[in-house]
């Protein structure tokens, strides 16, 4: 795994300690940069001082790229005891410890917001239908508001996880990346 672009470009990061933890693709990750970067939904530029949250956030990968690419900030919630070691060396690595802050908890289940993302980025492991759970529980603890952009990674054969369709949505290997505004998460 590497940094795609931005001000870290390049740099490699530690994979997981375990096979607990599956880090989203670099295929992916540049997928999921290249529809922010020219959709019309999106702001021009979606990740300059943007507040971010990678949400399962196993290696860090997605909150790295982001900050590398100009977001302000980013919290990184995991509750995997590897991946939280991991997350925490490529951070260091990337030098960006003050621009970051990782909560060890579990994403259906956060602490109270301080105020809400731009950006959410939630990947969970596959096969446990976390995806509704984490991002009910986001919007009730005020991590995602209706403005929130909400990119989510889940199996490519996962059913609809909610009936509005996504802003967009593509496939990649075994993967589907979604992406949804808060506001179509409200009242599911």
């Amino acid at each position: 795994m590497r940094v795609i672009a931005g001000m870290r470009r390049g740099l490699v990061l530690d994979g997981p300690d375990d096979q607990a933890t599956r880090p989203t693709s670099d295929r992916a990750r540049q997928v999921m940069f290249d529809v922010l970067a020219h959709a019309g939904w999106a702001a021009a530029h979606p990740m300059q001082d943007a507040k971010v949250l990678d949400g399962f956030a196993g290696t860090g990968a997605f909150g790295i790229e982001a900050l590398s690419r100009g977001a302000a900030h980013v919290t990184f919630m995991d509750h995997h005891s590897p991946a939280h070691r991991t997350l925490i060396k490529n951070i260091r690595r990337a030098r960006f410890a003050d621009h970051s802050m990782v909560l060890k908890c579990d994403v259906t289940a956060p602490p109270r917001a301080t105020g809400q993302m731009d950006i959410a980025f939630l990947d969970p492991p596959y096969g446990q239908n976390l995806l509704p759970l984490s991002i009910k529980a986001l919007m009730r603890t005020g991590w995602i508001g209706p403005d929130t952009l909400i990119i989510t990674e889940s199996e490519k054969n996962l059913d609809p996880i909610n009936s509005e369709p996504p802003l967009d949505l593509r496939k990649i290997g075994v993967a589907r990346i979604s992406f949804w505004r808060g506001a179509q998460w409200e009242g599911i």
